[in-house]
């Protein structure tokens, strides 16, 4: 498994609803292009982010392709597709569903956004985009158990990458939860910091 992905699998607010509406979502510029990962012991891997230009998919969504750079690997694309939110001045990504293998021809638009989100923050301060994780769940099952939020909570099994929580909410009680909370969600811990491809 390519090493970013652990984190996108394991460090993001799972959501059956998403921060912000898609159909009204516009592409960040700032996040367009190349960006690599250098992790030590590891092969560098690139991040390619671009707008998508298909038929169906709102002007907000774009595309995620994650790949190792080596020549001699021969795993197959990681591609997932997300949008923009903004809330309170700070930024996030949703993840429609999970990041696959890439696929010849783009899904269509109601399959790619009927599996849930993922969501994650985010900032591009010049050639640097850095993504922040949830350091612990601990604040979301507080918020399901008391009842701040609709959601269910797993046990956690053996070498378990997903999240355990899961939240049923409307996009308004998410959005309204996140705002308040967001410095416990996201504490600066668990984060991928990227560089821009030169």
């Amino acid at each position: 498994m390519l090493p970013g992905l652990v984190f996108l699998l394991s460090g993001c607010i799972d959501s059956e609803a998403p921060l912000s509406d898609p159909d009204k979502a516009a592409p960040d510029e700032k996040l367009l292009g190349k960006w690599i990962h250098e992790d030590k012991g590891f092969k560098p891997v690139q991040f390619t982010i671009e707008k998508v230009a298909a038929p169906g998919y709102p002007t907000g969504i774009m595309k995620l392709t994650c790949r190792r750079l080596a020549k001699t690997d021969q795993e197959t694309p990681q591609v997932g597709f997300v949008f923009r939110s903004e809330l309170k001045g700070k930024t996030y990504l949703n993840l429609c569903g999970k990041m696959v293998d890439e696929l010849p021809m783009l899904p269509p638009w109601n399959k790619v956004r009927a599996n849930g989100f993922r969501i994650f923050k985010y900032s591009v301060k010049e050639h640097t985009l850095t993504f922040w994780f949830v350091d612990d769940e601990s604040v979301l099952k507080t918020a399901v158990m008391h009842g701040k939020l609709n959601g269910t909570i797993r046990p956690m099994g053996y070498l378990d990458f997903e999240p355990t929580v899961r939240l049923k909410d409307t996009t308004a009680n998410l959005a309204r939860f996140l705002a308040s909370e967001d410095e416990k969600l996201f504490s600066g811990r668990k984060k991928l910091v990227l560089t821009r491809a030169k």
